[in-house]
C-alpha cells in the first residue's frame, strides 16, 4: 500500500507513513546527513503533471521559505523525483487543535493557543502572505503547547491572482483536495489552471466573502481565526453539526453563526469583531494580537486597579494638604519668580488629579471622579485666592471634564471665569489666553451658539498663528476647530481647505498612525459624505478607524465616534448589514464611557433608530427615537437644534405611518426651533420644510404645503450661492 517505504529520494530514507492528503501523502524520513527524521510531503503521480498541481506544491515550498517563524512548519528542502516531488520539511510530533479541543485545555492553555496563532497571521500577513485555509486540522500543538501553523498549500500571495476550486466530498463537507478542473487541449493531455473568482477552502472556517466567490484578503484569514478562537474558547464549532452541504455554504456566505455564550465578554466581544461580516470592521492581526495579550494580563491588572482605589482616598486628602502647604509657602515667598515656580507645582498636580474625571480616562469608571471634580470646582475659589492663574488654569481644566461629560452650564460658568482672568492677568497675545478662548468657543459650539463661538475661535487661531508659526500643533488644533463650526452650519467650501492645511501641518510634525491625524482624517470624511462624495469618505473613515484602533484601545469614545461614523456611510449606501454591527457597537462604548444620558449616547440611539426605521422596525425605531428626544432635551435644553433634528426624524417617522397629527406636532416643533437659531444648517431646515409639506399635501392642504416648498428652496439656492463662493 505505501510502496515509497523503504525507498530514497536524495539523502533521504523513507521509514514510516504518518497520513494520506488530497494531493500526495505525508511521510517520515530519516535525513542521513544531518541524522535526523523529517517529514516528506509528497506530490502524487497523478497531480505530478497537472500545471496547477505543481505551481500550488512549488506555491507552498516558496511562501514557506518566507515565514521563518517558531509556530510555522519549517521546510528544509525542494527534492524533485521521477514520479514524485517532495516538500521536505520539520517533522511535528503532537496533537492536532481540533483534538486538543475535543480533549480539553484549560483556560491558560488556551490564551496561549490564541496569542501564537495571532503570532502566525501577523507574520504572514506582513509578508503579504494569506493562508486561506486556516482551521484545527491544520493546526498542530506539540508537548510544551508550542503551536505549528500547517498546510500553506492554499496560501498566496496578495499580488497572486489564481484559486482552487472548491467541492463537496460525499460527508457534506468542503475538500479542495483532489479536485482540480480539468481540461483537455489540442494534444489531449493538457490541464487548464484554475479560474479566477472559484471559491476555495473549508467552508466551516471560511470568511463570508470567501463563500460567497469573493477574493481572499488577510481579512478572511482574521475571520477564520475568530471562528477557531470561538472552537477553542467555547469548546463547541462556529455552526451546527450535521446540517446539510447546501445550508452551510448559505450560513457561511452570510456569517450566521452560532451565539458566543458561556466565556468572558472581553474575549466574546473580540471573537464578535473578527466575525464581523464587514471585512473592514474586523481588527488586523496585529491589533487581535494585542487585544489578547490584554485579555491574558487582565487579572494583573484587576489587581492594580484594586490597589489604585484605595491610593485614590490618600490623595484626595494628600491633594488637599499640599495646596493648603504650598499656599502658605507661596504667602511666605516675596518673588514673582518664587510665586509662578510653585503655582506651577500646584496646578500641575491637581490637573493631573482632576484629569481622571474625563470620561477618555474614566472609560465607565467615573463615580468617585466625578465626586472629586465637584469638589475641587466648590473649593477652588477659596483655597486659591490670590492666586488667579492657577485659579484660571484649574477652572479650564475642570471646565473642559464638564464639557466632556455633557454639564454644559457647570461648564461656562468656570470656563468664562478662566477667560476673564486671563484676559485681565496676561498678554493679549499669550497662548493661554488662545487656549481659553479655544475652550470655550467649544462649549458655545456644543450649545448650538455658533455666532458667539466663531470670534473665539478665529481670535484663537490670530494668537497661535503670530506667537507659535504657522506650522505649530496648537495652529492645526485653532484650524480643525473652525474648520468643525463651519461644517456645523453647512459651510463646507470654507471648511475644507482649513481641515486640509491642519491634516498637512499634522502629518509633518507626528507619525502617521497618531490619533491626532485620525481625528483630521475623521472630520474631513465627514465633510465629504456631508457633500455625498463617498467614494472619497469610505477610506478615510477606515484609515481613522485603524489607527484608532490601534492606538486608543477598545473601549475608548473616541472609538466609538470612528465606529459611528463608518456605520453612517455603510447606512447611507444602504448597506444595513453592514452597518448594524458599527452602530450597536458604538453605542455599547458610549453608554459605558460616558453614562446612559449623554449628549453622544442620545447620537447613537438616534442612529440605531434610522437604520431600524429603514428596516421597517417602525415599533423599535420610535422607542430609541424617543430615548434620544429626552436625552438631548435634557442636556441641552428645548431649544436646542440637535433636539429638532431628533424631532424630525420622529416626525419623518410617524408621517410614514400616517400618524398626521403627531408627525405634524413633531415637526412643527423642529421647524419653530431652527426659526430661534442663528445660523443653523439650511439644509436640514430645507428637510424639515420639505417634510412638513409633503404630511400637507397627504392632508389636503395643498396651498399651505406650497408656502413651505418655496421657503424650502430658497434656503437650497441659498445655499449653494455659498458654497459656490471662492
Amino acid at each position: 500500500m505505501h510502496e515509497l517505504l523503504g525507498t530514497r529520494i536524495s539523502h533521504y530514507r523513507i521509514v514510516d507513513f504518518l497520513d494520506h492528503g488530497g494531493m500526495g501523502d505525508l511521510y517520515v524520513g530519516f535525513d542521513e546527513k544531518l541524522k535526523r527524521k523529517v517529514a516528506l510531503k509528497s506530490i502524487k503521480a497523478e497531480h505530478k503533471l497537472m500545471a496547477e498541481s505543481k505551481a500550488r506544491f512549488l506555491r507552498e515550498a516558496r511562501v514557506l521559505s518566507k515565514l521563518a517563524h517558531p509556530n510555522i512548519c519549517q521546510i528544509f528542502d525542494y527534492l524533485e523525483g521521477h514520479t514524485t516531488d517532495f516538500l521536505v520539511l520539520e517533522l511535528i510530533t503532537g496533537r492536532k487543535l481540533s483534538e486538543m479541543i475535543r480533549i480539553g485545555m484549560d483556560h491558560h492553555q488556551k490564551l496561549k493557543v490564541a496569542e501564537q496563532l495571532a503570532g502566525v497571521l501577523v507574520v504572514a500577513h506582513e509578508q503579504d502572505i494569506i493562508h486561506r485555509d486556516l482551521k484545527p486540522d491544520n493546526i498542530m500543538v506539540d508537548e510544551n503547547g508550542q503551536v505549528k501553523v500547517l498546510d500553506f498549500g492554499l496560501s498566496r500571495s496578495r499580488q497572486d491572482e489564481l484559486t482552487l476550486q472548491l467541492a463537496s466530498d460525499s460527508r457534506g463537507k468542503l475538500n479542495y483536495e483532489g479536485f482540480l478542473k480539468k481540461e483537455t487541449g489540442k494534444n489531449g493531455s493538457s490541464a487548464k489552471l484554475t479560474q479566477i473568482g472559484m471559491v476555495m477552502g473549508t467552508i466551516q472556517y471560511m470568511s463570508p466573502e470567501q463563500a460567497r466567490g469573493e477574493d481572499a484578503t488577510t481579512a478572511g484569514d482574521l475571520y477564520s481565526f475568530g471562528l477557531i478562537l470561538q472552537e477553542l474558547f467555547t469548546g463547541k464549532p462556529a455552526y451546527e453539526d450535521n446540517i446539510n452541504f447546501r445550508t452551510l455554504v448559505s450560513k457561511a456566505a452570510v456569517g450566521d453563526t452560532l451565539p458566543i455564550a458561556g466565556i468572558d465578554t472581553t474575549l466574546a466581544a473580540l471573537i464578535t469583531r473578527l466575525k464581523s461580516l464587514a471585512p473592514a470592521a474586523r481588527p488586523t492581526a496585529v491589533d487581535a494580537a494585542e487585544k489578547l495579550a490584554w485579555i491574558r494580563n487582565k487579572p494583573v491588572r484587576r489587581r492594580k486597579k484594586i490597589l489604585f482605589t484605595a491610593a485614590v482616598g490618600v490623595l484626595v486628602f494628600f491633594a488637599l494638604a499640599m495646596t493648603l502647604q504650598t499656599m502658605r509657602a507661596v504667602r511666605a515667598e516675596k518673588t514673582a519668580l518664587a510665586e509662578s515656580a510653585i503655582s506651577k507645582q500646584v496646578s500641575g498636580f491637581l490637573v493631573s488629579l482632576f484629569k481622571v474625571s474625563d470620561p477618555s480616562e474614566a472609560r465607565g469608571n467615573s463615580i468617585t471622579a466625578r465626586e472629586i471634580l465637584d469638589r475641587g470646582a466648590e473649593k477652588i475659589e477659596t483655597e486659591l485666592k490670590g492666586q488667579s492663574l492657577v485659579q484660571a488654569r484649574l477652572m479650564d481644566a475642570m471646565g473642559n471634564v464638564y464639557v466632556s461629560l455633557g454639564l454644559y452650564n457647570k461648564a461656562e460658568i468656570l470656563l468664562e471665569k478662566a477667560l476673564g482672568i486671563r484676559e485681565k492677568r496676561l498678554q493679549r497675545d499669550h497662548p493661554d489666553v488662545a487656549t481659553a478662548l479655544n475652550n470655550l468657543a467649544l462649549l458655545y459650539k456644543n450649545q448650538g451658539r455658533y455666532k458667539e463661538a466663531e470670534p473665539l475661535y478665529r481670535r484663537a487661531l490670530a494668537i497661535r498663528e503670530k506667537t507659535l508659526g504657522a506650522s505649530h500643533a496648537d495652529v492645526a488644533t485653532s484650524l480643525n476647530n473652525l474648520a468643525s463650526l463651519f461644517q456645523h452650519q453647512g459651510l463646507y467650501a470654507l471648511a475644507e481647505p482649513l481641515y486640509q492645511r491642519a491634516l498637512s501641518i499634522r502629518r509633518s510634525l507626528i507619525s502617521p498612525d497618531h490619533p491626532d491625524v485620525a481625528e483630521l482624517l475623521n472630520n474631513l470624511a465627514l465633510l465629504y459624505y456631508a457633500r455625498g462624495q463617498y467614494e472619497r469618505t469610505e477610506p478615510l473613515f477606515k484609515e481613522a478607524l485603524a489607527i484608532w484602533e490601534h492606538a486608543i484601545g477598545p473601549d475608548h469614545p473616541d472609538l466609538a465616534i470612528s465606529l459611528n461614523n463608518l456605520a453612517a456611510l455603510y447606512f447611507k449606501q444602504s448597506r444595513y448589514a453592514a452597518a448594524a454591527p458599527l452602530f450597536q457597537r458604538s453605542l455599547a462604548i458610549k453608554q459605558k464611557a460616558l453614562g446612559p444620558n449623554h449628549p453622544d449616547v442620545a447620537t447613537s440611539l438616534n442612529n440605531l433608530a434610522m437604520l431600524y426605521r429603514a428596516q421597517g422596525q417602525y415599533a423599535d425605531a420610535e422607542a430609541l427615537f424617543r430615548q434620544s428626544l429626552a436625552i438631548r432635551e435634557k442636556a441641552l435644553g428645548p431649544g436646542h437644534p440637535e433636539v429638532a433634528r431628533i424631532q424630525y426624524n420622529l416626525g419623518r417617522l410617524l408621517n410614514e405611518q400616517k400618524r398626521f397629527v403627531e408627525a405634524e406636532v413633531m415637526l412643527r416643533r423642529a421647524l419653530n426651533i431652527y426659526s430661534r437659531t442663528a445660523k443653523v444648517n439650511p439644509q436640514r431646515v430645507a428637510e424639515t420644510l420639505n417634510e412638513c409639506a409633503q404630511l400637507l399635501r397627504r392632508t389636503q392642504r395643498s396651498e399651505e404645503a406650497k408656502v413651505l416648498e418655496a421657503r424650502a428652496q430658497a434656503l437650497i439656492d441659498k445655499q449653494n450661492h455659498l458654497q459656490d463662493k471662492p
